[in-house]
């Protein structure tokens, strides 16, 4: 009978603290999970409809995430650029913050110096050889300018100097050439304008910054060669003065340069 008793005392017991003890394992179970937007799974985050990136819950992990016409960058469904460079956009327009838009449409678009045509700005006094200029005229440094410039320079022999792409580094043939410059520059007085100008690949602030440091690199390497620093200017054209406006490498190639021009 005791024993019976005892039983019956466990049984009421446990229906007394069996809904509890449920209670406590459901709460138990809810708090183990990591908080939003904290995660370990994908399922941490799919009432949000993001996915577990990293253990932080985020809109996509790559661009299967997003939508047509989407990219993933930094976790986020973003519009896909348009460009990257002026070779991806056609109908001779230009690459400005990802979309591909016409660089002019009047002359008054364009700097100083400088005409639009065919909805890019270029430099009318723009050559490759004297017969692209007009009768008169001579193409002296990638320009056409009239022979008297050429009687300044005191019979200097200004070379075009080249670079490679995205570089702002000498060659052997340009140092070799520049040493002739300097031996003539040292002869005579005057200052020598020298211009850093790119192909149309990149953005027109990065092309400013390269035609600079181009630039400069024939400025310090004449410096070293015994030209006084203060006959030396530099100017960077960027891509806004190009020999051939062409949209391939032959192009690309020929205005890649650095230039001299006499004050």
């Amino acid at each position: 009978m005791q024993g019976m008793l005892s039983r019956r005392r466990v049984s009421r017991s446990w229906a007394l603290f069996a809904p509890l003890i449920s209670l406590a394992v459901l709460l138990f179970a809810g708090g183990c999970g990591p908080k939003y937007p904290k995660c370990e799974t994908d399922d941490h985050c799919a009432e949000k409809g993001e996915v577990c990136v990293e253990g932080v819950c985020q809109q996509c992990r790559d661009d299967s995430n997003c939508g047509e016409g989407q990219r993933c960058a930094g976790g986020r469904c973003e519009e896909k650029p348009e460009c990257s460079t002026n070779s991806d956009c056609s109908d001779n327009k230009i690459c400005r913050s990802g979309r591909c838009q016409i660089e002019c449409a009047a002359d008054a678009d364009c700097g100083s110096g400088l005409n639009c045509k065919d909805n890019r700005c270029v430099d009318p006094l723009a050559c490759a050889t004297t017969s692209d200029c007009e009768a008169g005229m001579s193409c002296i440094s990638g320009r056409c300018s009239e022979p008297i410039s050429a009687s300044r320079s005191m019979g200097c022999d200004y070379p075009t100097v080249r670079f490679p792409f995205n570089e702002a580094t000498l060659s052997s043939d340009a140092k070799e050439g520049l040493q002739a410059v300097a031996d003539c520059l040292k002869s005579r007085s005057g200052t020598i304008v020298i211009e850093g100008h790119c192909d149309e690949r990149g953005t027109e602030e990065y092309n400013l910054a390269l035609g600079d440091r181009r630039a400069r690199a024939v400025k310090q390497y004449l410096n070293r060669l015994g030209v006084s620093n203060g006959s030396l200017d530099v100017v960077s054209k960027g891509e806004t003065e190009p020999l051939d406006p062409g949209h391939n490498e032959s192009a690309w190639e020929k205005n890649r340069r650095a230039e001299f021009i006499d004050r």
